[in-house]
């Protein structure tokens, strides 16, 4: 058991490399930043030189058998360093897949200032993480198979788009539309700035601010009725790229999107 003041604790059943040697942990509501970390004669784990009540949390005192749950931190990171982190070091994807030099000069290109903060206070799935930092740096990640590798695009308009015809590529009888008015948005929240990182991702309450922005044309256009789409976003450290955000997002799904499925001819495949 440990006090609201204590400066070090150990911890039963850990093991070492589970932490780095300087890093945070969560006990019950409380984020503890820890200097000092090594294996005590016992097997224990000592952590030392405690900073209590970090991450806008509060210090309290906790009892024995409480869990020890290992925090990770993201300090005005860029965000495709993060999704680096989260499928190299995490996922135990190989290194060689990622042109990290590419997706460097993408980030710097297009999104210059997407540099993101966040604590991840509970165990969480990594593909979910890939997906928040996507959507909030309004970009993709995706298998190349040809190429064998992940390739990171951020969200723009195509340069120089292909032109595909039924008359030349398209497999005759290949061709389908599927309408998804389900992802259509009139309005778009976005919730940013948490307070902590210990309630659920999805808590409103837990965020200092909100953008909204609201296409009143489209609503009226589709019967008038609000259909809102609400984003919550731990990564986005500022109003700015909120802004941004919530604009984006409302111009891609405020009208209903459509699903083309077909398959494509040997000689283009190839290619494209």
């Amino acid at each position: 058991a440990v006090t609201a003041v204590a400066t070090e604790f150990t911890v039963a059943g850990a093991l070492l490399t589970d932490y780095p040697s300087a890093g945070y942990v969560r006990i019950n509501n409380e984020v503890i930043q820890y200097t000092t970390l090594y294996v005590e004669s016992d097997s224990n784990l000592y952590f030392g030189g405690l900073t209590r009540g970090v991450a806008s949390t509060t210090a309290a005192a906790h009892n024995q058998n409480d869990r020890v749950q290992r925090v990770s931190y993201y300090n005005a990171e860029p965000f495709h360093e993060i999704l680096d982190d989260l499928l190299v070091n995490w996922g135990g994807i190989p290194a060689s897949y990622i042109n990290f030099t590419e997706w460097e000069a993408e980030k710097t290109i297009y999104r210059p200032d997407y540099n993101f903060t966040a604590y991840i206070a509970d165990p969480t799935k990594i593909d979910d993480l890939l997906g928040e930092v996507c959507l909030q740096a309004l970009t993709n990640i995706w298998w190349d198979e040809r190429n064998q590798l992940i390739v990171m695009r951020a969200v723009k308009p195509e340069p120089s788009p292909y032109l595909l015809t039924d008359d030349d590529a398209i497999v005759a009888g290949s061709f389908s539309i599927r309408e998804k008015p389900e992802e259509r948005a009139s309005q778009t929240h976005v919730y940013y700035l948490q307070r902590t990182p210990i309630p659920s991702v999805t808590e409103k309450t837990n965020y200092s601010r909100v953008s909204v922005y609201i296409d009143v044309q489209k609503q009226l256009e589709y019967g008038g009725e609000p259909q809102i789409r609400e984003l919550f976003c731990r990564f986005v450290p500022s109003q700015a790229i909120a802004n941004v955000l919530a604009q984006n997002y409302l111009n891609r799904f405020s009208d209903v999107r459509r699903e083309i499925t077909f398959d494509l001819s040997a000689k283009d495949a190839a290619n494209i």
